[in-house]
């Protein structure tokens, strides 16, 4: 992403507007589209501009469209002009409120802005263990539930539901899986995503994007899993390794955590804080001890080891969960 200056952020301010406009997942998924061709031109060209300008620049990327979006919905929700401040598919320009188009903007630059720091942050490894775009799109979206939010940071439980578990009515998207589903379809994800990076190299960010894509299906109502964090750690740890037993790992850990969060943190709440983004803070920090010990020098398969101890998470999990079918 470009460095901090006035265009930037000018551009910011215009971006966070833009997501709060469209919907903070409608202009996500305009990035995800972004995201394939810029590395298409990239493969082919050699050039990467495209990525840094557009995909993740002020403007389209979710450090200022998403995050713009998120606290536009959770201000409309708190002035009574959305149900609730979860909802991030509708665009807010429906509602014709212009301090909700401004908080929008004010996000997006402050998300921006934040990203624009983080990114200054050196980087060790193979893998950055700092996620600029992913960490500012967490810190936005604790700050939103601060400010505008009623349940707390972590929400509030109510009727039968319990902390791992919630009702059909308060079920936020990704429809939540029970483990084996959960687990299969990270292994299914990431799979692929380390296969393709490891045989076209420089396709870091391919499979993430086409994934991200798919979830356009929700703006129709289908009702389909929340996948691309998967992909993008996945994309990540093979390509820095060159191994594919890491990408697979750190994809299932990936979807682990994500499910993880969407249970400690959105379903009970009002607000919008995002469970993939958490999940690639998370998974993206994990590089950082793995660097210090000296891990990333055994062989593949010895990372399968990670796979035992993340699948032990599911025990968080509860049996009663719907699946996707149901």
């Amino acid at each position: 992403m470009p460095g901090i200056n006035g265009f930037t952020l000018a551009a910011a301010f215009g971006g966070g507007l833009f997501g709060a406009a469209v919907g903070a997942f409608p202009a996500f998924i305009l990035c995800a589209l972004s995201l394939v061709i810029g590395i298409v031109i990239a493969l082919v060209t050699g050039d990467g501009s495209f990525l840094t300008l557009v995909t993740w620049g002020p403007f389209l990327g979710p450090q200022s469209a998403f995050v713009g979006g998120t606290a536009a919905a959770a201000f409309a929700a708190r002035k009574g002009l959305l149900p609730s401040g979860r909802n991030i598919l509708v665009p807010l320009l429906s509602l014709k409120s212009m301090p909700v188009l401004l908080v929008g903007g004010v996000f997006g630059l402050g998300g921006n802005f934040l990203a624009g720091l983080l990114i200054q942050i050196p980087a060790e490894g193979p893998v950055p263990w700092i996620n600029p775009i992913a960490l500012s799109v967490v810190f936005s979206g604790v700050l939103i539930r601060i400010i505008f939010g009623r349940t707390g940071l972590f929400g509030r439980i109510a009727g039968e539901a319990n902390r791992w578990s919630s009702l059909d009515k308060k079920d936020s998207f990704p429809w939540h899986l029970p483990i084996l589903p959960l687990f299969l379809i990270s292994l299914m994800v990431s799979l692929i995503a380390s296969i393709v990076v490891l045989l076209i190299p420089g396709s870091t960010g391919l499979i993430f994007g086409l994934s991200a894509l798919s979830v356009v299906l929700l703006l129709g109502g289908v009702k389909i899993p929340i996948f691309f964090h998967m992909a993008l750690a996945g994309e990540l740890y093979a390509a820095a390794t060159g191994d594919l037993w890491w990408g697979v790992t750190m994809g299932i850990s990936a979807g682990l955590l994500g499910e993880f969060f969407a249970r400690l943190f959105l379903i009970h709440g009002d607000t919008h804080i995002d469970p993939p983004a958490l999940s690639l803070t998370v998974i993206c920090a994990f590089s950082f001890p793995l660097l210090k010990l000296g891990l990333w020098r055994l062989p593949g398969f010895v990372a399968l080891i990670f796979i035992g101890a993340a699948v032990l998470l599911s025990r968080f999990f509860p049996r009663s969960a719907k699946s996707l079918t149901t």
